[in-house]
């Protein structure tokens, strides 16, 4: 009894398995009763005398019985130790395995991908999300392609068939979500592998395949053939499993928002025509398992690829069906419900049934379900707009029923406030946040610093917290990481037609120019007194991690004439490049996910090989900045080494000139190669050089060089 005691006791592991596994508890639960058994019957025995022992004839056999029993559980656990340390085994063995592919999926360079934008309220679009989804059981073709007017409500539908797809039967049957957007993601050229990506983490056969072939050949990434990609990384994995695949049944691959995928200005790659000849070739044809569904504006060049082909079910979303009609009508009662029971006290619904306001709002609407949500935000705490919107005139049709309603909001948010500048204000808040192509603004980084050189309308804090309140209904703030956005592009679509927005266009260029100058500003500033970056908590840390962030973004966006006519921005730029890069770089990237500020090149300065001094200035820069970007990840003296020798390289760049004195500073002035190595191991920081002092027309000779 003892021995079964200690084997199953003193193996902590085997002890947990026991309490926690099912399968080994009767094992536990016989070790248990026959223990007590035992005790009870040892007890028994020893609390008699000794004639009453000796004359207890059963006893040696009753003692034989317990033994025998201990004996076979002894056995038993033993065999369940072997058997469990298997299990776990295969378990690890499985979850190493696991990380090894997700360590090997990284190889697709495939950043976090977007979520469902929303869903359907339940309830609403059932012909819909039924006729769908009977077409990805036995419909023709290969391919869905859902398309509408912005605002109608595809996002919506595709969110919801996300969910029902994760969600049916024993295990997930939706294989791929990729939804494009123009801020967030927006290059056709990386959706090849960002489908890989998402197919390897749905089934572990296909993953392996797609792990197998981006290892054999890693430079499949940057192929910039989308139909190579594709035969690699996706049908050739598919074909290896295609049998097996088939017999699971469909699969779903859902592509969303395929008209905010960018169009490559340059016609030898040309990604978004790419991704749409791809689709055109039918690429799923020999895996009738696959079903694709897309959703996207009609835009006219999808059209022209899309419509008309056998493969493709082309499926048009009507804003003036019944259907849509009554789920507008539907979706406003809910919502105004909802407005109602915030505050009860307020009367909202009362007032609501009083203007007949759902049957008046849904006419308005034309079957938009963007512009019955917007509505319902814009009066859901100023129950006073609601007439505003009620004063306008029905639209014709869909195409005409956003116009209204977003000048109608704009105006009722500038008026309200009785201030003149409000519409400078209300434009220089919605142009910065239109500018930012990235999801890291947030209203503390809008607020600043601000201390752009002619950067159009400086907000100060309390002016940016005025207007963000009032425009929460045409804006969005992430709920987890407070990232600011506008609710829907078809709001950017209004603001960059001039026609249509009138005193609130946003000319984007304007404020991709205001963020350039304010980040230039601030690393001139930031580097002049510091060395280390700020840490998190810090005051300026979120600012200082966006300008990292996106500073090389908005150069990138601007052509050099974008450039010089800004006044201030050359010169602010000059002084950046030449005296305070080097310090960047030295610095690293902030923080560890984030590679390291890459080109700082100009589109147009891609192709050209001549060019003003500025020009010649961005381009020594950009080549300065992307030399090694590997030595990011080294310590300081280590990216210090690499930028001195690449600087012994390039003696006829800008950059020598520049920088290579303050390499000789740090080696108290000796031109010596070894001397100024010696120095840079000590990780010394080369100081700010004053340009002013340095006579760039005659470069410092460094001695002792290497071959």
């Amino acid at each position: 009894m003892l021995i079964t005691y200690q084997v199953a006791t003193q193996n902590d592991f085997l002890t947990e398995t026991l309490r926690n596994n099912s399968n080994f508890q009767n094992i536990f639960d016989s070790m248990v009763k026959h223990s007590m058994d035992c005790y009870i019957f040892i007890s028994d025995f020893q609390s008699r005398n000794l004639v009453s022992q000796m004359l207890q004839f059963d006893a040696g056999s009753t003692i034989d019985k317990y033994t025998q029993v201990f004996k076979d559980l002894e056995a038993r656990l033993n065999g369940t130790q072997i058997t469990v340390t298997a299990v776990s085994l295969l378990k690890v063995k499985s979850e190493i395995e696991e990380i090894n592919l997700d360590s090997k999926l990284k190889l697709l360079k495939v950043r976090d991908t977007l979520r469902p934008k929303s869903h359907c309220l339940p309830g609403t679009r059932r012909a819909t999300i039924r006729k769908i989804m009977n077409w990805t059981v036995e419909g023709k073709g290969s391919i869905f392609w859902l398309f509408g007017v912005a605002g109608s409500g595809k996002s919506s539908l595709l969110g919801t068939l996300h969910n029902m797809f994760v969600d049916m039967s024993f295990e997930s049957r939706l294989a791929a979500f990729i939804r494009f957007d123009r801020n967030d993601y927006n290059n056709a050229g990386m959706f090849i592998q960002t489908l890989a990506y998402e197919l390897a983490c749905f089934d572990h056969r296909l993953g392996q395949a797609i792990v197998d072939a981006v290892t054999k050949n890693k430079r499949i990434v940057n192929v910039t053939e989308l139909s190579k990609q594709l035969n690699r990384l996706i049908l050739e994995p598919l074909q290896k499993h295609q049998q097996d695949l088939q017999n699971e049944g469909s699969i779903v691959i859902i592509v969303d928002g395929l008209d905010e995928c960018t169009r490559s200005d340059r016609a030898e790659t040309d990604f978004h025509g790419q991704l749409l000849q791809l689709l055109v070739d039918n690429p799923f044809r020999l895996f009738p398992f696959v079903r694709l569904v897309l959703a996207s504006r009609p835009e006219e060049d999808i059209n022209a690829m899309l419509a008309g082909r056998k493969h493709i079910a082309a499926f048009p979303l009507d804003t003036s069906s019944d259907e849509t009609k009554e789920d507008i009508k539907y979706f406003l009662e809910h919502k105004l419900h909802e407005v109602d029971k915030r505050k009860p006290e307020s009367g909202f619904l009362e007032l609501c049934r009083q203007k007949n306001a759902v049957d008046k709002l849904s006419m308005r609407a034309s079957g938009l379900f963007i512009w019955a949500s917007i509505v319902v935000n814009f009066v859901a705490n100023y129950p006073e707009r609601l007439q505003r919107i009620l004063d306008t005139d029905v639209p014709k049709d869909a195409l005409q029923a956003l116009t209204p309603l977003y000048r109608t909001a704009l105006e009722s948010v500038a008026g309200e406030d009785g201030d003149a500048d409000i519409q400078a204000d209300i434009r220089n808040v919605l142009g910065r946040i239109m500018a930012t192509n990235s999801s890291l603004l947030t209203p503390v980084i809008l607020n600043g610093p601000v201390i752009g050189i002619g950067s159009s309308g400086a907000l100060r804090p309390d002016r940016t917290t005025r207007v963000l309140e009032k425009l929460w209904s045409l804006i969005q703030k992430d709920d987890r990481n407070q990232h600011l956005s506008l609710l829907h592009k078809s709001f950017d679509d209004f603001l960059t037609d001039k026609l249509r927005s009138r005193e609130y266009y946003i000319n984007v260029k304007d404020y991709v120019l205001d963020w350039a100058t304010i980040c230039t500003s601030y690393f001139i500033n930031f580097l002049e007194e510091n060395i280390e970056h700020p840490h998190d908590g810090d005051p300026g840390a979120a600012f200082h991690e966006f300008a990292i962030v996106c500073w090389n973004m908005f150069l990138q966006e601007l052509t050099i004439q974008d450039m010089e006519s800004r006044p201030g921005l050359p010169e602010l730029l000059t002084t950046m490049l030449q005296k305070y890069l080097q310090r960047l770089m030295i610095l690293g990237p902030y923080r560890r996910n984030y590679v390291d500020i890459d080109s700082i090149l100009p589109q147009d300065l891609e192709e050209k090989e001549n060019g003003s001094d500025f020009a010649q200035l961005i381009r020594d820069s950009s080549e300065f900045i992307t030399f090694d970007p590997e030595s990011w990840y080294r310590n300081k003296p280590g990216r210090m080494l690499k930028q001195f020798q690449w600087l012994c390289r390039k003696r006829s760049s800008v950059m020598y000139r520049c920088y290579m004195p303050a390499f000789v500073a740090i080696a108290s002035g000796s031109r010596r190669y070894p001397d100024i190595i010696a120095a840079i191991e000590k990780g010394t920081m080369p100081p700010i050089m004053d340009i002013d002092s340095l006579n760039v027309n005659s470069p410092i000779e460094i001695l002792e060089m290497p071959e």
